[in-house]
């Protein structure tokens, strides 16, 4: 029996850590990214507009290929058309004047028309043929620009969760301390040696303390719920973050960031800017064929079988064929100026187009210009704010242990803590600006190692 119970307990602590372990994700920064790319909602669409775009083109190009059509039809005529002729052309004796009553047709006919076409020439076709093309380009390219924002959405959401376990992390060890003090303090006061209002000033701080723990909790439970949604996660997915918030900051390499050359061409806002003046040239172009002919060759077969009876096969009825080969030419002639319209104002649209792409070029320069700088910004703030943190710790620390030794009051010992913690919080922030600013920076450049 005891080893019955043994063997069942292990069964169901291995069972237990495997249902942990398989509910729980563990994503290093590379792996959110590379998981994102496959199962962001966001990508998945752009991944279906590409697949959408292609079968356009597949609909455009069928439209210049052969096309085939039949139609089979009966018709049962309840009262067959009646036609009045001279009677004498049936019967010389008849009256003049007189009128004969002549039924042309049968009761029931059928018939089958086959049509074969193919378009010859179409200035609108070979436009727009080449317009499709362009605009599974442009699909191809946005869904490129929709990676690019999720890399950085899932990069920045990264960064602030990891941020967010780090400050609670120092908030924590801070409450212990603090708590800690409290306690020591109040046994003094028991004992007469300090003032009350020195351990409820240590009750105040370890109550604000608290506070911004349980402040700094909700804010990374929201950061991880972005997370999730950005991952294409639910949001009761358990997710843990591998990587230390230290060891992403030592990566950066300022001077290699900085050394990156901007290619317009490469850069997808530009790249979309240049595909949307090519559907515009497109554009104009097709107004431009409306003026051309458009022609085309049919060939159209025709079968008909007429009869008095429903079942026209054993009436004796036979099929009557008719054979026709021909070609179609159409020109508009006069559309009182319709047309010229058309292409002026397509005219307009292809020169805005051009002028939207010298716009985006300018812009892209000087967002990457400007991205350069805020980084080498965020990095002198980073390490101000570094040796800040270390200076407050270390006036705070000392300020504990004078206050233990009733060197200073209680208020100093507060204000030196309150210093502290907002030298934390400039730090922290120091940190997400400095790391948002490279990602800002590899967003314009297009340069992330897992696109």
């Amino acid at each position: 029996m005891q080893k019955l119970i043994l063997l069942l307990t292990g069964l169901l602590a291995a069972t237990v850590a495997f249902g942990q372990s398989d509910s729980t994700m563990r994503f290093s920064l590379k792996e959110a990214q590379e998981y994102a790319l496959q199962n962001n909602y966001d990508v998945i669409n752009a991944k279906l507009d590409i697949y959408k775009a292609k079968k356009k083109v597949m609909e455009t190009t069928a439209i210049g290929l052969p096309q085939a059509n039949v139609s089979l039809s009966h018709n049962y005529f309840i009262d067959i058309p009646v036609t009045k002729v001279p009677a004498k052309f049936f019967d010389p004796t008849a009256p003049e004047g007189a009128m004969a009553e002549l039924k042309f047709g049968t009761d029931h006919s059928s018939k089958i028309d086959f049509t074969v076409s193919q378009l010859i020439f179409s200035g609108e076709y070979i436009v727009g043929l080449q317009t499709a093309k362009i605009y599974r380009q442009l699909s191809e390219t946005a869904a490129e620009k929709t990676k690019t924002e999720i890399m950085e959405s899932i990069t920045n959401s990264y960064y602030l969760v990891l941020i967010a376990r780090a400050n609670q992390n120092i908030l924590n060890n801070n409450l212990i301390t603090t708590q800690k003090l409290a306690n020591e303090t109040k046994a003094m006061f028991e004992q007469g040696l300090v003032e009350e209002i020195a351990y409820d000033q240590l009750r105040v701080t370890a109550m604000n303390l608290k506070n911004s723990v349980l402040m700094i909790e909700r804010q990374k439970d929201a950061a991880k719920d972005l997370l999730r949604i950005q991952l294409g996660l639910d949001l009761n997915q358990n997710i843990v973050l591998t990587d230390s918030l230290q060891q992403l900051v030592d990566n950066v390499n300022i001077e290699g960031e900085l050394l990156k050359k901007l290619s317009v061409d490469s850069q997808l806002d530009y790249q979309l800017a240049s595909i949307q003046e090519k559907l515009m040239k497109k554009s104009l172009d097709r107004e431009k064929t409306t003026f051309l002919p458009t022609i085309s060759a049919f060939y159209n077969h025709q079968a008909n079988l007429q009869g008095n009876n429903f079942d026209l096969f054993k009436s004796g009825a036979e099929w009557m064929p008719a054979n026709i080969v021909g070609v179609t030419v159409s020109l508009p002639l006069f559309t009182s100026g319709s047309r010229l319209a058309k292409i002026s104002q397509a005219k307009v649209d292809y020169k805005k187009a051009q002028n939207t792409r010298i716009v985006a070029e300018r812009s892209i320069r000087m967002g990457v210009v400007q991205a350069q700088k805020a980084l080498l910004t965020a990095n002198e703030k980073y390490i101000n704010q570094t040796d800040n943190i270390k200076l407050t710790e270390k006036i705070f620390n000392q300020s504990a242990i004078k206050f233990q030794k009733g060197v200073i009051p209680s208020s100093e010992l507060a204000q030196n803590q309150n210093q502290y913690l907002k030298s934390l919080s400039d730090y922290y922030q120091s940190v997400f600006e400095l790391l948002a600013a490279q990602n800002k920076l590899n967003k314009l450049l297009n340069t992330y190692d897992n696109k």
